[in-house]
């Protein structure tokens, strides 16, 4: 089968970091994959969009045996982007992908109305966010036409 749906970059942060993205619309097991898996000196952590109720967490701990080890953490109705959003506001209660679109859309209302600050919540991404995204895709974009040459984005 020939289709182009596959995509991967590596970045190199300023703090010092490195990273990798990788994309694909075609791998084959993965219908509606959406990860997110971080590495770090002391531990890893990963978000699997097709089980969005949890958070996998490893923790190297310090000698401590209760911190050691991988964990699946629940998110539900106290987390401070789910609270008094969910259908049944009980602790255990599955929260599906559907319920994704729900969040978002109460995140966007709150933000035009100011509201994030006093959940204690972020801001959502605003027009400069947006623009720094189109940068770092056409910095990739060009890197992929220079046969993979660094780009360095503002």
């Amino acid at each position: 089968m020939e289709n182009d749906d596959v995509a991967g970059f590596f970045v190199d942060y300023a703090a010092g970091g490195t990273g990798s993205l990788q994309v694909s619309r075609v791998a084959a097991g993965h219908p509606n994959t959406l990860k997110f898996e971080v590495f770090c000196e002391r531990g890893s952590a990963s978000f699997d969009f097709r089980n969005p109720g949890q958070v996998r967490v490893h923790l190297l701990g310090d000698g401590d045996g209760d911190l050691r080890g991988t964990r699946t953490v629940v998110l539900g109705p106290e987390h401070p982007y789910w609270r008094d959003s969910l259908a049944m506001d009980a602790p255990g209660v599955a929260i599906g992908q559907n319920d994704g679109f729900v969040f978002q859309a109460r995140a966007f209302l709150e933000e035009v109305a100011g509201l994030p600050q006093s959940r204690g919540l972020p801001r959502n991404a605003d027009f400069a966010d947006g623009l720094h995204n189109m940068e770092l895709l056409d910095a990739v974009a060009r890197s992929a036409l220079a046969g993979g040459a660094e780009v360095r984005v503002p």
